[in-house]
């Protein structure tokens, strides 16, 4: 089945849901919705990010099972695009194929047009730079052996060259962006909350001033209140320039 841009703008103004994508991972009678959402609508902007018949496919023992089915999909430069559907039907294989996590079976992946190599190892530098993935689960997402600093200034120091009082500075400027105190720059994982370890979470894929910031349900795990909170911080930045 074929996943469409199209389909989301469609959503998004109130005409029909979305039809599954996920091939035999779905029951067909169970839609798949999409929201969209653009600041300045009517605006010509670029794709940022564009996917062209982008398939996924698991290989068993006895089977195989088809996770994304000749997704297409565009994102223009400032948008915000959610994919909501029921468990198993391929969000979270949709978001590591962008990101190159899982490598598509077909398709391409295009970045400001230009496609990019499949598997994550073989992409260059500054792709990996402006595609930044948020993990759902802090907890396993976060090195609990490193502290906050580390954490946020390997990304400084690997895309971006910054070290020194550089780095401290803008490790400083990410804590402030997501709410954090400054003081937590020196603690581990595990001396903060649930909804602090996901803030640190996001402040790292924003260290490298990503061009496409995907998150993988980055609220599941969180309180309504919190995961609230996680969003707004999410949409403020994804909508700056």
């Amino acid at each position: 089945m074929e996943w469409s841009v199209s389909s989301v703008r469609r959503q998004w103004y109130g005409s029909r849901p979305l039809q599954p994508f996920g091939g035999n991972v779905v029951d067909p009678d169970l839609p798949v919705h999409g929201s969209k959402h653009q600041a300045g609508i009517g605006q010509d902007v670029g794709a940022a990010v564009t996917l062209k018949g982008v398939s996924k496919w698991f290989i068993g023992r006895k089977d195989q099972t088809h996770a994304l089915s000749g997704v297409d999909l565009e994102v223009a430069v400032g948008e915000f695009v959610s994919v909501i559907g029921p468990s198993g039907c391929g969000k979270s294989t949709l978001a590591r194929v962008m990101a190159g996590l899982l490598p598509a079976a077909q398709g391409q992946v295009l970045l400001d047009g230009e496609a990019l190599e499949p598997a994550l190892q073989q992409r260059q530098r500054d792709e990996l730079q402006k595609i930044q993935f948020v993990f759902q689960m802090a907890d396993t997402a976060l090195n609990p052996r490193q502290r906050i600093d580390h954490i946020l200034g390997r990304p400084l120091e690997f895309y971006l060259g910054l070290k020194g009082e550089e780095k401290r500075r803008r490790i400083s400027e990410l804590l402030q962006m997501v709410e954090l105190p400054q003081e937590f720059a020196g603690r581990y994982p595990e001396e903060l909350s649930g909804g602090q370890k996901q803030r640190v979470n996001l402040a790292r894929a924003l260290a490298a001033s990503p061009e496409v910031l995907l998150c993988d349900e980055v609220i599941s795990a969180l309180d309504s209140i919190v995961g609230a909170n996680v969003i707004e911080l999410s949409l403020i930045h994804i909508s700056e320039p």
